[in-house]
């Protein structure tokens, strides 16, 4: 995985406009995904915007949306980055807080994110699922977040109708205690600690792909430190493989990613948690082997 070779898209929606910023604009971004944080978070600094945009890209530190009011709201953010012409998407959330200043010769645009942050915080359902229903319903409430992988056992279908009133979010953490409820990106998640997003190949972190430390493992968690490689999200499975620390070569899920970088400056870093992933079968993953 080449440095020489980093790309980004940053994509902004603020109230009916689309702004897209690419290469050579310096940008440097700092964040956190998580598998169970309430609202993860993006910091970005933008380097010398023109005029039009610094001035659309403002927002002062206030309620986006009044309380039981959810909509749809005007600034929202996502990060794109990766080597080459291949991007993938790392961060999708919403501004709450957008302004420029002059730092010496440079006029910085800084946005910070929280994302999810409308339907975490002012999404409210009051309504009855009726039976046959699943839980899912309460998504009609959270207009800025779709389905995304959930456990197959995770929307049984109600027997008998039920009322739920209250925050949506924490209806749905509530109504499944004993699994993994988030929102990344804008899909929301629902699995079981050992469920996780298989894709056809598991990337694997060592030295050759950009492992930057001597992993720690600490409960069953691995820690590491890795040039940032936007394949490996949270809920998704990686395999570690260290010469230093040979008992930790395992594949794990990925639990908690903060990553940082900077288009002019040092390595795409992305510090990963992750927990040992054990199928039922107990198999062993090998380099390269479809999940």
């Amino acid at each position: 995985m080449s440095n020489i070779h980093r790309n980004y898209r940053l994509e902004i929606n603020v109230k009916g406009r689309r702004i897209t910023i690419q290469p050579p604009l310096k940008i440097s971004f700092s964040g956190t995904n998580s598998t169970a944080r309430v609202a993860n978070t993006l910091e970005l600094k933008i380097f010398n915007l023109n005029e039009d945009h610094r001035n659309a890209l403002v927002k002062d530190a206030e309620s986006i949306i009044a309380e039981g009011q959810p909509s749809q709201p005007e600034f929202r953010v996502a990060l794109l980055v990766g080597y080459g012409s291949s991007l993938a998407l790392i961060y999708d959330g919403f501004a709450t807080t957008a302004g420029s200043t002059r730092e010496g010769a440079n006029v910085v645009t800084s946005i910070s994110c929280r994302a999810a942050f409308p339907d975490i915080k002012y999404s409210w359902t009051n309504q009855t699922v009726t039976a046959g229903e699943t839980f899912n319903v309460i998504l009609r409430d959270m207009p800025n977040t779709t389905l995304g992988p959930v456990s197959k056992e995770t929307f049984p279908r109600l027997k008998r109708p039920k009322v739920i009133v209250g925050g949506s979010f924490d209806q749905l953490k509530q109504a499944y205690p004993d699994h993994n409820v988030s929102i990344v990106n804008g899909k929301l998640y629902i699995l079981a600690p050992d469920e996780a997003v298989v894709t056809s190949i598991i990337p694997v972190v060592s030295a050759d792909t950009g492992l930057l430390n001597t992993p720690t493992r600490q409960e069953r968690r691995v820690s590491i430190e890795a040039l940032l490689n936007p394949k490996i999200e949270p809920f998704s499975l990686f395999k570690l493989e260290s010469k230093i620390q040979p008992h930790l070569n395992k594949v794990y899920r990925a639990e908690d990613i903060n990553y940082s970088g900077d288009t002019w400056g040092s390595d795409w870093k992305m510090t990963i948690t992750g927990y040992i992933f054990i199928r039922a079968t107990d198999k062993e993953y090998q380099r390269g082997e479809n999940a």
